[in-house]
């Protein structure tokens, strides 16, 4: 049995950081990400954590007493959110109501030898596809770009996942016990759906980006089977969450500044 420790360092650094401490001995970098999820707990409550499945979009579980929260980890450069066989993201598109036309497009795009299956003797790196394809894939963004999908993709891909037993996570966090930054499901489905994105060819919607696991151009065996998985990338989620945190700080201060002004008043 693997152990942990060493093949999943991220998640059992949290772990080691909290399991079985009283909230008021929990580091400050870890203390806000408590505080928000159990809304200010006493000091002596203990706080309980303990490492989820791996094939879960959460990896650790956070519980005071009977309330339990779950929270996808990030850490240094990471932009990934989802892998997923292109079958199945083709299917999931396809029940959401994206034409055939945009399907076709996504999997000739994916596969990049002019097939939709991935059988083409030529296989063309992403740079070429752009080019050649851009026409079809500002059609593709231009179809994706609604928020119904958007908000059904941000769930699918960043909360939920695709196994129907999974746990849904609840909030991600970002950095290390020394400091997280964090944000709920709740203001991330908020951001994504107020902001408008930058536009790009790469087929993306809002701030997910979809791409072929691997493209395998140069055909390493090894890397075969890769080439019908999807890449659900953000490429800026560090920069988004940390645009949410200063927004809710903001946010407080302001709050905090109005009761002060009501108790002078009165």
């Amino acid at each position: 049995m693997k152990d942990p420790k060493t093949y999943r360092p991220h998640d059992y650094e949290m772990m080691e950081a909290i399991e079985g401490k009283a909230v008021k001995d929990i580091g400050p970098g870890i203390r806000p990400l408590i505080d928000d999820m159990f809304h200010y707990p006493a000091e002596d409550s203990i706080v309980h954590c303990e490492l989820c499945d791996n094939y879960e979009k959460p990896d650790v579980k956070i519980s005071i007493g009977e309330e339990c929260h779950y929270v996808s980890l990030k850490s240094g450069r990471s932009k990934s959110v989802h892998y997923e066989g292109t079958k199945s993201f083709i299917l999931f598109l396809r029940e959401q109501g994206v034409s055939k036309e945009s399907q076709k497009t996504l999997l000739r795009y994916f596969y990049g030898d002019g097939t939709m299956t991935g059988e083409g003797e030529t296989r063309l790196s992403a740079h070429e596809l752009r080019k050649k394809m851009e026409p079809q894939l500002e059609a593709v963004n231009a179809e994706l770009d609604n928020r119904k999908l958007l908000r059904a993709c941000v769930r699918r891909f960043v909360f939920e996942g695709t196994e129907k037993r999974s746990t849904k996570a609840d909030y991600i966090a970002f950095g290390n016990p020394t400091l997280y930054i964090y944000a709920s499901r709740q203001e991330i489905e908020d951001f994504v759906l107020r902001r408008r994105f930058g536009q790009t060819v790469v087929p993306h919607i809002g701030p997910l980006f979809f791409t072929p696991w691997v493209r395998n151009v140069h055909r390493k065996p090894s890397d075969e089977w890769k080439r019908h998985f999807v890449h659900v990338c953000w490429p800026f989620l560090l920069t988004d969450i940390e645009k949410i945190q200063q927004a809710r700080e903001e946010e407080a201060r302001r709050l905090s500044a109005e009761e002060e002004a009501i108790q002078t008043l009165s």
